[in-house]
């Protein structure tokens, strides 16, 4: 009697012993030939993509197999599965297919995952592995809450497309997103992406509706100015390469986007006043009278402290051109003709 192959079977029947298979058995199946390879493969991955922990989406990820994700998501895999895989070469603890494509900087996945439904602000209570931060050391790496979107723009310039992707997709583009491990305070995704000097994220959240002149919490500075004076982040400009350069986008973001530089802080010790105020006195040494414009302006950055008092002359400065302009923050005095000279 003849031997017949498989591939004389219906197929219905082959998906039924496929289904019946072991692992190893179904792998030897698909090998056997293209034609059983393109009927069973969907039953490997859909096996793969239902146990608790399908740790295969993540390897696939890894090695930036966009074909391998796109029949994972074919089958119906989770995009938004915790994953531990086990080896610890992402995160300390659990993953998501989303926060490994971004650590790998696997901008074709990134994009195929978000297009699922991948969720640009999951949490992830986990710290970065040493493996990927050698090479990306930043403060903000040991944030104690991490997501997708704060990792991108942690690792800095290198991951700059997938943290502009993920900041497109952000649904709100004022969301919370981290917290800092040296302090309980909570950063939006519009202010860790200025602390991180990453003034193409912050373009992208502005122009998406961040608000340009929100405050960091309640009665506080505005971003800008809590910028502006933060001396922590002046030290992280001072060693970032090319920090100085990119500190200066960031706050023409800002200025651009509609920050207004001259808004008061709201002092705790007069918030009670009627107008907001009261009797500005000793009691607060006169901060609630700081704006972004008056730190601005003694900025220790030549581009910055030349704007800033620029800013400051139109405003009072009786000329046409000065005061004609005294709204657009963020154009240069250079680009005005007939501006006053300012030193």
């Amino acid at each position: 009697m003849p031997q017949r192959s498989l591939t004389f079977l219906p197929p219905e029947l082959l998906l039924h012993i496929a289904e019946a298979a072991d692992c190893a058995t179904l792998c030897s199946l698909l090998r056997a030939s293209k034609f059983l390879h393109f009927l069973l493969w969907p039953v490997l991955y859909r096996r793969e993509a239902r146990r608790p922990n399908p740790v295969g989406l993540i390897r696939s990820i890894r090695l930036g197999s966009v074909a391998a994700v796109s029949k994972f998501l074919v089958v119906g895999a989770d995009v938004n599965a915790r994953i531990t895989p086990g080896d610890f070469e992402d995160f300390s603890s659990y993953t998501y297919p989303l926060a490994t494509a971004v650590v790998r900087n696997q901008r074709p996945i990134v994009d195929l995952l978000l297009a699922h439904g991948a969720d640009t602000n999951a949490p992830i209570d986990g710290f970065l592995c040493h493996t990927i931060l050698a090479d990306h050391v930043h403060p903000w790496a040991g944030v104690l809450s991490n997501t997708p979107l704060t990792v991108a723009v942690a690792l800095g310039s290198s991951h700059a497309d997938v943290a502009v992707q993920l900041a497109r997709s952000l649904a709100d583009p004022d969301a919370v997103v981290t917290a800092a491990s040296s302090s309980a305070a909570k950063f939006s995704a519009l202010e860790q992406a200025a602390r991180c000097l990453r003034p193409e994220v912050v373009r992208q959240l502005l122009a998406r509706g961040a608000d340009p002149d929100r405050r960091r919490a309640r009665d506080e500075a505005t971003l800008l100015h809590g910028l502006l004076e933060d001396a922590e982040l002046r030290a992280f400009v001072g060693t970032a390469e090319g920090g100085e350069a990119a500190f200066a986008e960031v706050v023409m973001a800002f200025l651009q986007h509609g920050s207004d530089p001259f808004i008061e802080r709201v002092c705790q010790d007069h918030r009670h006043g009627g107008d907001g105020h009261g009797d500005r006195g000793a009691v607060c040494g006169e901060r609630c009278k700081l704006t972004a414009w008056s730190v601005g302006a003694g900025s220790p950055y030549p581009r910055i402290r030349k704007h800033f008092r620029d800013l400051g002359h139109r405003q009072d400065c009786g000329r046409l051109a000065c005061r004609g302009s005294r709204l657009d923050y963020a154009v240069g005095s250079e680009d005005i003709p007939g501006h006053c000279q300012v030193a």
